[in-house]
């Protein structure tokens, strides 16, 4: 429950940074798409090189076609050909976010953000190596705990158990069982 748990809560969390990074784009490009100045907009784009884990950044005109892309690293953004529909996806390792930008009530444009998601496998094998690691010691843990309470509980229940045997072999009632407090 706690992995899957903590799996959901970081893969929203993503999802809300990237949000806001989506936010942020379509205020700081509203002037560049609204004018068609494309140089204003790479510019804006290539301010998302500090945000590490995102791979590229596409900016999409009020009619949905490709206006300007930006990738990490050099290579090719692979922008989709026109504007997604506004919402998350997360496959293959990556984490999309689509969303549009409204300018006094009207549709200016939309972004479309592509982020690594290796951070979500990565956290959950930490988190299981750690859950795997926590089990371990406490069945090592009860395992010793109840190897030392076996000798407080059952020797005495042993010994009576013989005296027992002894007296119902022998007939002898005067044999009496260890006391051991």
């Amino acid at each position: 429950g706690y992995l899957a748990w903590d799996y959901y809560r970081l893969r929203l969390d993503l999802a809300s940074e990237l949000g806001a990074t989506a936010r942020l784009v379509l205020e700081n490009s509203s002037a560049a798409i609204n004018f068609d100045d494309e140089q204003a907009a790479l510019d804006t784009l290539a301010t998302l090189a500090t945000v590490p884990r995102l791979r590229a950044a596409c900016l999409y005109s009020a009619r949905g076609a490709l206006f300007a892309s930006w990738s990490n690293g050099g290579k090719a953004a692979n922008c989709p050909a026109q504007a997604a529909g506004d919402g998350t996806a997360l496959a293959g390792g990556e984490l999309t976010y689509s969303a549009s930008g409204f300018l006094g009530g009207k549709r200016f444009g939309s972004v479309y953000l592509r982020s690594d998601a290796g951070v979500l496998a990565s956290r959950l094998k930490m988190q299981a190596v750690v859950t795997g690691f926590l089990l371990v010691a406490a069945l090592g843990f009860a395992w010793m705990l109840s190897f030392r309470l076996q000798g407080l509980v059952s020797d005495p229940l042993l010994d009576l158990a013989r005296t027992a045997a002894d007296i119902s072999t022998r007939g002898d009632y005067s044999v009496r069982a260890r006391k051991v407090t």
